[in-house]
């Protein structure tokens, strides 16, 4: 049976990029955190079914729930970073990036068992505008990145001795390029998506999905929103959690770590990753 990598966005609803819109400025909003009982969810699913993953989690979580990364860590999963605060990468200057990474670091190395290897930017915003930010990431000893929707020219970047850049997977349907996860695991029809992913086994590649924990939080707290930004903050939300266990039972995963110890990297594995089906 292929191995696929699981991994897990580790933030609270409010840090989303839709949520930050409406929430910017308010007093108290954020004081209703829902993520340390989400991940236990989440952690008694994967343990069900044998799943691994690595959960990047943001480093204002990490200073509020240390025990929360101390339970993950200990049941199995890599631990990986999300940087500090949900601030795109393409936002900042180098010397807030690298103050942003070395704070998350130190945190998360500080509670785990196994230094920190991997990191994702939130709203996987490295781009070919930001490619110091890599620079950066080696400085700090990771070893792999999944920043970057796509490939872009960040292959052309890095050489195979250093860091490894893993793009979010999309399936091809048609003209279409669907991520494997996040909003579109919850609003594309789910027969569609288990269809996309087991041909992509199917035919000998192994894919990445993404989830958030929030996403399986049907008691999630409603902001007024427009109605797109409300289809992608609260769409499906009720069902997420069923269809993640659907996609448990049906395939193996493993966290990015193992993926990349057990084969080896080329570019032809690596854009695997992003163009698939």
């Amino acid at each position: 049976m292929i191995e696929n990598i699981l991994t897990i966005d580790c933030e609270d609803w409010y840090h989303t990029r839709t949520a930050q819109k409406y929430l910017s400025g308010k007093k108290g909003v954020f004081a209703e955190g829902r993520i340390s009982s989400n991940v236990r969810t989440l952690l008694d699913l994967f343990g069900s079914f044998g799943a691994r993953g690595t959960f990047f989690v943001l480093g204002e979580v990490v200073e509020k729930f240390p025990e929360l990364v101390m339970r993950i860590d200990k049941t199995g999963h890599r631990i990986g970073a999300h940087g500090y605060k949900h601030v795109d990468v393409f936002s900042m200057d180098k010397q807030e990036f690298e103050s942003d990474v070395s704070k998350v670091t130190g945190f998360i190395n500080s509670l785990v068992s196994r230094p920190v290897e991997s990191f994702r930017a939130p709203n996987w915003s490295i781009n070919n505008d930001c490619l110091w930010a890599l620079e950066i990431l080696k400085k700090y000893d990771y070893k792999y990145d999944s920043s970057s929707p796509k490939m872009l020219s960040l292959l052309k970047n890095t050489k195979g001795d250093q860091i490894i850049e893993i793009p979010r997977s999309g399936a091809q349907f048609f003209r279409l390029t669907i991520p494997l996860g996040g909003a579109f695991l919850r609003v594309y029809p789910f027969g569609l998506m288990m269809r996309l992913m087991k041909k992509i086994n199917q035919d000998g590649f192994p894919f990445m999905l993404y989830i958030h924990p929030w996403e399986i939080d049907a008691g999630l707290p409603l902001i007024r929103t427009s109605r797109i930004d409300r289809v992608i903050q609260y769409y499906g939300i009720k069902q997420n959690l069923e269809k993640i266990r659907r996609i448990l039972d049906a395939f193996k995963f493993i966290p990015v770590e193992d993926f990349f110890e057990k084969n080896e990297v080329d570019k032809n594995l690596l854009n695997t990753f992003y163009q698939l089906g």
